[in-house]
């Protein structure tokens, strides 16, 4: 709406997303949709709301819907995000996250026939990834000699596993010898560590 806000960049969140402070600011309308979003601490979200313009760099749009979430997000050197660019977005190009640079590169999909990676690199590793119809980006990993299939999320600032598979492969239990308390969800779920085991 011709304000410069900054946005996570969520590649594991289906939907752009908007907080409702910023939306009840600029009195943006809140309108209720049939769809349920939960997030990962199960937190529910059903309202959406619709934004007069919405653009990254010289790539701006109209009238853009957005999901609403009704928390707001912390302070992290010196920016609060005010929302969340989600998927829905970033599929429609070729996405290069340069964190070296701290760069986002958004690439037209109708580009020339060349190499994905064309700047110079020693090293390179490519690997299949399946885009899911949730718009996750899901791909093969192995721990500890398991195959587990994978969700990259740029919204997370560390890795995790589910606790089942962490119970079925592994024998680990939030229980375990070792387990270390390092937080908890937003619904208060708390979060474990088990130091030294992954390869």
């Amino acid at each position: 709406a011709g304000e410069t806000h900054y946005f996570f960049i969520g590649t594991a969140t289906p939907y752009t997303s908007i907080t409702a402070s910023v939306a009840k600011t600029h009195h943006f309308p809140a309108e209720h949709t049939d769809i349920r979003f939960v997030g990962l601490s199960g937190e529910v979200y059903d309202k959406m709301t619709t934004v007069p313009s919405f653009g990254i760099g010289r790539l701006l749009s109209g009238s853009t819907r957005l999901l609403m979430v009704e928390h707001d997000y912390p302070t992290a050197n010196g920016i609060t995000p005010d929302g969340t660019l989600g998927a829905d977005f970033l599929r429609a190009y070729d996405v290069e996250l340069d964190f070296g640079a701290g760069k986002l590169n958004l690439i037209s999909r109708e580009h020339c026939n060349i190499e994905p990676v064309y700047w110079p690199s020693q090293t390179i590793a490519k690997l299949p990834m399946l885009v899911t119809d949730l718009n996750k980006i899901t791909f093969k990993m192995t721990l500890d000699g398991h195959d587990l299939q994978t969700i990259l999320n740029t919204e997370m600032s560390g890795s995790s596993i589910k606790l089942s598979t962490a119970t079925s492969l592994f024998d680990i239990d939030n229980n375990t010898p070792g387990n270390k308390a390092v937080g908890t969800l937003a619904d208060g779920t708390p979060l474990f560590a088990q130091i030294g085991r992954a390869h």
